[in-house]
């Protein structure tokens, strides 16, 4: 028997999305005034991958018990399979 096992991998404090960071390059978002200055945020961001590998195991059970002693490097990623993103938290930096 063979089954296919999916994971999410989570990754924390990952750098923004390109276009956010393209955003803040052009110059969007900030403020008009020069005289006042911009407070400055520690982001933190978390993102779901979907991944699978091939276990062969006599059933269901003795698939997830093999399935979860693997790691990250057991699996490869799932083609076409899209990505989730999520900010977690949102703090200020004094």
């Amino acid at each position: 028997m063979v089954i296919t096992v999916q994971m999410r991998l989570v990754g924390v404090n990952m750098k923004p999305r390109n276009h956010i960071a393209r955003a803040q390059q052009s110059g969007a978002g900030k403020h008009t005034d020069k005289r006042e200055k911009m407070s400055k945020y520690k982001v933190s961001a978390s993102y779901t991958v979907y991944c699978e590998t091939y276990i062969e195991a006599d059933d269901l059970q003795e698939a997830y018990e093999a399935a979860i002693e693997l790691d990250g490097g057991d699996f490869t990623r799932v083609d076409g399979a899209k990505s989730h993103w999520m900010i977690d938290s949102i703090k200020p930096v004094e």
